[in-house]
C-alpha cells in the first residue's frame, strides 16, 4: 500500500499532473497566440502533446506498454485541452464581454 501511495506522489502527480500541462500549455499558448482558439483546435493539441509525452514517459518506464501509454496520455491530453480551452477562452471572452 505504501508503494502505491509512493508511486502516486512521486511519479504520478509531478510527471502528468505539472510536467505534461506545462508541455501543453506550451502548445495552448501558441495557438492561443495565433488566434485558433476553437475547441477542436485545443483538443487536438492535447492529443499530440499527449501522445509524444506518453511515448517518452513509456520509454522511460516500460518499453512494451507504448501503445497503452500512448493512447491514455493522448485522451487525457484531449480532456485537458478542452478543459483549458474553457479557462482561457471561453471564460476569458464571458468576462470582456466577447461570446
Amino acid at each position: 500500500m505504501i508503494d502505491v501511495i509512493e508511486y502516486f506522489v512521486f511519479v504520478i502527480v509531478p510527471v502528468f499532473l505539472m510536467g505534461f500541462q506545462a508541455v501543453l500549455l506550451a502548445a495552448l499558448f501558441f495557438l492561443k497566440a495565433r488566434q485558433w482558439l476553437s475547441p477542436a483546435a485545443f483538443c487536438a493539441a492535447g492529443a499530440t502533446a499527449g501522445a509524444g509525452y506518453g511515448y517518452v514517459f513509456a520509454g522511460f518506464s516500460s518499453p512494451e506498454s507504448i501503445l497503452t501509454a500512448c493512447l491514455a496520455v493522448a485522451a487525457f491530453g484531449v480532456a485537458s485541452g478542452a478543459m483549458w480551452w474553457y479557462l482561457l477562452v471561453k471564460r476569458e471572452g464571458a468576462r470582456h464581454g466577447r461570446s
